[in-house]
């Protein structure tokens, strides 16, 4: 709560109340005090700057005996008013027209812990942060969430698991003994791999040449495992699970330990590998999913958790970077399995979500961060964004595209990256193959050394200094090849592209080569340097922790400025079959929390802050403002105290060498 110290003029005695009601009329309702106090000079300190420690302490005002009190109305209003008392440790009664902050007394942390009591009750569940800092108060919030369930979710059509329930020691056991059978498995494929498949190509062809041949061999190896696993998982799946349906079992029950098993099987696929292409959809397929032609499935989508046969995704559909599609949800003691239905030409943005039995009627867009809820239905042509998504508009259109620009076959167009893939991991090998032959020259290894050697390992002092510097040296010269290829692929400029050209691999590249740079560099001090090598403009005295999908050339950060982990940093918008490519640009002092959301094309002004899961929205962001939520909606600005720069942004040397300087890493 905000207090206020009023030094009065000689002779005039301020109404508490007159002030109030001024300042209503002037501030935002979260920058009017809650208290008053009068005090005869403000105490200042010997360089004449506000002394706020000698400022005297305003009691908290005891219950007022002519307020009006106006009780609960209803078991919602009962509900928000108990628990706001809870939270506040309020012992009177409160009305339900009191301002949670002003009158109240609460704050962002109070209001956060009063969400998530409140999301243990279903009548309740839905409230989020955003809705107690518009509502303010009980009769309003409790208006809101009634409003809010007259269109709420659908029920689940309640269904009996057609096995008896497992306990929760014989669910464990059965999982000890799933994984168990998969270690085995798998260390025996891998001995007979080193020791026996291994040796024998060592002897067919030669130690240095299966030194330089062993990438062509993996990949070629990888060809042949990856249908292999795809046929072995969908077996599994359907051997424990047959079909998928909606129904709600318990949890430790025997669905429960079915599906674990099968979510385990599936992660022997080499997904990485597949990403991006319609080789990852065939195994989709191959497991249950229906997926039209055309559709765009981009990384870190997260589609192994099971549910398969429900999962519907028409032409022309696109799910962008970490899309939930909660086909498998866990809720209340009970494992949830309902159907998800995406039509023609939809989109789902950034780390958007779906529920389950939730449909997107055709070329529907769900915006980033917004969240469908269970049961819920977005109109065809819609756009809704929000936590729960709400309408806001009609989705966007399709972008003009450039009719020279030739489309190929989806695959076509997968063979085309998975190749391109594999010829720029040869490049990025380099570092590690060529010194290993090197060595092996210098040491003069040849077949029947290193097969002895495999069967007898002799760790001889050279032998571990040699190793020390194959498994160090490699790493800083990969990374800056990968520098070196990302500059070397020219630069990608302003416009729009075919997703399915070839114009679009290059793009994938890049940002996959800064995905793969950030893994070893990210939060240090030689990322914002790499990025610089890459073709990033990075101001001074940055910290930068982990962003995705960039294309380096494309973003403009400003000096002094922060990231926390998972910035989504100004990524290339895929819709309906185009790629949107914009210059983003964010100003110094600019503070980004986890998770955040800077769409491209943003031009931010300095001094501001985003906080966690926020999406940016430049035509409302000012110099010097703070925002959060979904949609984001301004923070109160927060005291700014002046600390030795000596501490934070310029670290003496000794600082540097020690790693003491410390940092933030991440807000709300």
């Amino acid at each position: 709560m905000l207090a206020a110290y009023i030094v009065a003029e000689a002779g005039h005695t301020p109404s508490f109340d007159d002030l109030k009601n001024a300042l209503r009329r002037a501030l935002p309702s979260y920058m009017v005090p809650g208290r008053f106090a009068l005090i005869g000079e403000l105490p200042k300190t010997v360089g004449g700057k506000l002394n706020r420690r000698e400022l005297p302490t305003i009691e908290a005002p005891g219950q007022d005996e002519d307020k009006i009190i106006v009780p609960p109305r209803n078991g919602v209003e009962e509900k928000l008013a108990a628990t706001i008392r809870q939270v506040l440790n309020l012992q009177n009664d409160i009305s339900i027209e009191d301002d949670f902050f002003n009158d109240l007394g609460g704050d962002s942390l109070h209001s956060a812990i009063l969400v998530s009591l409140l999301r243990d009750d279903a009548a309740t569940q839905s409230v989020t942060v955003r809705d107690i800092y518009e509502t303010r108060t009980v009769a309003a919030l409790a208006e809101r969430l009634q409003s809010g369930s007259e269109t709420g979710a659908a029920d689940f059509i309640e269904e009996v698991p057609a096995r008896a329930p497992v306990s929760p020691v014989a669910a464990t056991l059965m999982q000890i003994a799933w994984l168990a059978a998969g270690l085995i498995g798998g260390s025996v494929i891998t001995y007979i791999a080193a020791f026996e498949l291994m040796p024998l190509l060592i002897e067919a062809i030669g130690f240095i040449s299966f030194i330089l041949l062993s990438p062509i061999l993996i990949f070629a190896g990888l060809v042949i495992y990856t249908p292999l696993s795809v046929i072995f998982a969908a077996s599994i799946k359907k051997l424990l699970i047959g079909r998928y349906r909606p129904l709600r079992a318990p949890v430790w029950g025997s669905f429960y330990v079915r599906n674990w098993m099968v979510q385990k099987t599936v992660r022997i696929i080499p997904w990485p590998l597949l990403e991006g292409t319609v080789f990852q959809q065939m195994a989709l397929r191959a497991l249950g999913a229906r997926i039209g032609r055309r559709v765009h499935i981009h990384r870190g989508v997260n589609l192994l958790q099971g549910g398969w046969d429900l999962l519907e995704i028409g032409d022309d559909v696109t799910i962008i970077q970490e899309a939930a599609l909660r086909l498998i949800d866990l809720e209340g003691g009970q494992i949830v399995a309902g159907s998800i239905s995406i039509g023609d030409g939809a989109t789902l943005d950034i780390r958007a979500g779906l529920g389950g039995n939730t449909v997107m009627e055709p070329d529907s867009y769900l915006t980033a961060l917004s969240s469908l809820s269970e049961g819920g239905r977005i109109p065809r042509g819609e756009k809704w964004d929000g936590i729960p998504a709400k309408k806001a508009g009609l989705a966007p259109q399709k972008p003009d595209l450039d009719p020279a620009e030739r489309s190929y076959s989806q695959l076509q167009h997968g063979v085309m990256l998975v190749a391109a893939r594999f010829l720029l991991g040869l490049v990025l090998l380099l570092p590690i193959e060529l010194p290993t032959a090197v060595l092996a020259i210098l040491y003069g290894l040849d077949s029947q050394s290193a097969l002895n050697w495999i069967n007898s390992p002799n760790l001889s002092g050279s032998f571990l200094l040699a190793s020390a510097l194959l498994v160090t040296l490699p790493v800083p010269l990969a990374l800056a090849i990968e520098a070196f290829a990302v500059r070397a692929m020219g630069r990608v400029r302003p416009g729009v592209i075919n997703r399915w050209g070839i114009s679009y691999i290059r793009v994938w590249l890049k940002s996959w080569m800064v995905q793969s740079a950030g893994e070893a560099l990210s939060g240090t001090l030689f990322w914002p340097i790499w990025l610089r090598m890459a073709g990033m403009k990075v101001g001074r005295d940055c910290e930068i922790s982990t962003i995705i999908d960039v294309v380096p050339e494309l973003i403009e950060i400003g000096p002094e400025t922060f990231f926390a982990d998972g910035i989504y940093l100004g990524g290339p918008r895929v819709h309906r079959g185009t790629v949107k490519l914009e210059l983003t640009r964010l100003g110094s002092n600019t503070f980004l929390g986890n998770h955040a959301v800077i769409p491209l094309g943003q031009k931010l002004p300095d001094d501001v802050l985003i906080g966690v899961s926020t999406v940016a929205d430049d035509t409302i962001i000012r110099p010097g403002t703070s925002w959060f939520g979904q949609p984001p909606f301004e923070l109160p600005r927060r005291e700014v105290i002046e600390v030795d720069r000596s501490l934070t942004h310029n670290p003496s040397t000794i600082r540097y060498s020690t790693g003491s300087s410390g940092s933030c890493s991440g807000l709300l």
